[in-house]
């Protein structure tokens, strides 16, 4: 079966849950809200779908945002997080560089691995992401930076490349909006994560309560302007050179969103905390998830090589799709592309991927779905010989004998 261009009529395709690939850059629904950040996403974390997006491909100075891969390493590199005990010397500070002084008052001390992970998420997060590293490593940081690089990798983050496990003064890390993406949703299946990331408020286990600790995280500050009391996750970067960057689930009514944002202003009225509020509340107001399709509306075959007969297996999406729309959306707007093959060899699995749909909306790639294959073929062996050699029966009786010679 070749490409071909179909255009929906009625309410048919967006199949999108079951799929991977998203289109980062090239969707944005439209909306009037005023965005200062040069790099930023929002993603509906429930449906995996891009609602708006600007620059999401773009590298820029990973800065502080770092340590969610620090975090990501230590977590998996660490057997006890509240037994663990780190011991807060001296001269392990004094070997950080480009120290933010929030572990000084820990000095001569000891914090778990848990209290530092906190810590890393609730302020700048320099000094316990270094020392988070530098114990996970045996003090050898470049060894978890590599981890860092490897973890990277293995998460498809291909435009990501670390120096250093936060901050780094030559400013040498970089990342786009569309890889933090993939590292925070990785994250967020950690369990200890969504709650070490939620702190507004904290203290060590074993230290008084004039020892607690703020959130310098404006966005989760009841006391700051900034405060949206939505907010479940949030990490916040600053310095001078790259500007502002956020990463930040907000849930409201069971629907949650994940903001993205780098090099954004600084500036008290237009920074990555107005922009993670306003464009959340349009989200919310705006938009909600839709029910579309369901595998019984997809109608494609391809044919299977068999050398004993026609054969074809019919592809699907497998269950129903939801996908985030506007409140009041255009069904005109819609058309779908499928790209599959004229034909598959033997075997054919169930659930083997076999082609893509690509899913359009107002003249932008909404999505890319793959589509698989809703049978198994050509496995079973027995089966396969019977049929082979009914074949051949039938190819021999198909075929007339020669006469004989006479004998004189």
């Amino acid at each position: 079966m070749k490409k071909r261009l179909n255009y929906l009529i009625s309410l048919l395709l967006i199949l999108s849950i079951c799929v991977g690939t998203l289109s980062f850059d090239a969707f944005s629904f439209e909306n009037n809200v005023e965005t200062s950040s040069n790099e930023i996403m929002l993603i509906n974390a429930d449906t995996s779908t891009v609602v708006f997006s600007r620059n999401a491909t773009k590298k820029w100075y990973c800065s502080y945002l770092s340590t969610l891969m620090t975090f990501v390493v230590a977590a998996q590199n660490s057997k006890d997080y509240d037994k663990t005990k780190v011991n807060i010397t001296a001269d392990l500070l004094e070997r950080i560089p480009s120290s933010d002084g929030k572990l000084k008052q820990f000095e001569g001390k000891t914090l778990t691995i848990r209290d530092l992970m906190v810590l890393m998420f609730m302020t700048t997060g320099n000094d316990a992401a270094y020392v988070l590293a530098d114990f996970v490593s045996h003090s050898d940081i470049d060894a978890f930076v590599r981890t860092m690089n490897q973890k990277a990798s293995e998460l498809g983050m291909k435009d990501t490349k670390y120096f250093s496990p936060a901050f780094d003064e030559e400013m040498k890390s970089l990342t786009t909006c569309a890889d933090l993406y993939k590292l925070y949703r990785y994250a967020l299946d950690i369990e200890l994560f969504k709650e070490v990331s939620s702190y507004s408020s904290y203290i060590p286990k074993g230290y008084a309560e004039k020892e607690a600790l703020d959130t310098e995280v404006s966005i989760k500050s009841s006391s700051s302007p900034y405060y949206f009391k939505y907010t479940d996750t949030a990490k916040y970067s600053y310095d001078k050179k790259s500007g502002a960057g956020m990463l930040a689930t907000t849930v409201y009514r069971g629907s949650t969103y994940i903001f993205i944002a780098m090099h954004g202003m600084k500036e008290a009225e237009r920074n990555v905390y107005v922009d993670c509020k306003q464009l959340t509340t349009w989200a919310y107001l705006n938009l909600s998830d839709k029910k579309i399709v369901g595998a019984e509306d997809v109608d494609v075959e391809v044919s299977v090589e068999s050398p004993w007969r026609k054969d074809s297996v019919s592809l699907t999406v497998g269950g129903s799709s939801y996908r985030t729309m506007p409140n009041e959306y255009d069904v005109n707007k819609f058309m779908v592309e499928y790209d599959v093959p004229d034909s598959v060899k033997l075997p054919v699995f169930e659930g083997q991927s076999i082609g893509t749909a690509k899913i359009i909306y107002d003249s932008q790639r909404l999505d890319e779905i793959s589509l698989t294959s809703t049978d198994t073929k050509g496995v079973e062996m027995l089966s396969d010989i019977r049929e082979f050699l009914n074949s051949a029966y039938r190819s021999v009786l198909s075929v007339e004998p020669e006469e004989e010679p006479v004998s004189e």
